[in-house]
């Protein structure tokens, strides 16, 4: 294999630059596409779709999706149980883990 000498050179002087913070205007980008992605109404229609459920009831698509996004943001999630404790968690609820599963 050839590596050419100006990629070659580029490589071995290659630093890694310091990242930036967002500015304002990138920051409001990001959560206005944060609330778009987690809207509740698409959520639920996407899973009603995709046939995740076929009634609404104490899990839908957009409490299961929040729950595991904030599970998994928050501690280190090793079994399947994990979710269930953060689902109960953020949204204070008792269910079987049948239910969940």
């Amino acid at each position: 294999m050839v590596i050419h000498p100006k990629l070659l050179l580029d490589v071995w002087l290659w630093i890694p630059r310091k990242e930036s913070p967002m500015d304002h205007r990138q920051l409001s980008m990001v959560a206005d596409k944060f609330q778009w992605v987690f809207s509740e109404s698409l959520l639920n229609a996407c899973g009603t779709d995709a046939k995740f459920c076929r009634r609404m009831r104490t899990i839908t698509p957009f409490r299961l999706g929040l729950a595991l996004t904030a599970t998994c943001a928050s501690h280190r999630v090793e079994t399947l149980a994990d979710f269930h404790r953060g689902f109960h968690a953020v949204f204070d609820t008792t269910m079987t883990s049948k239910a969940f599963y």
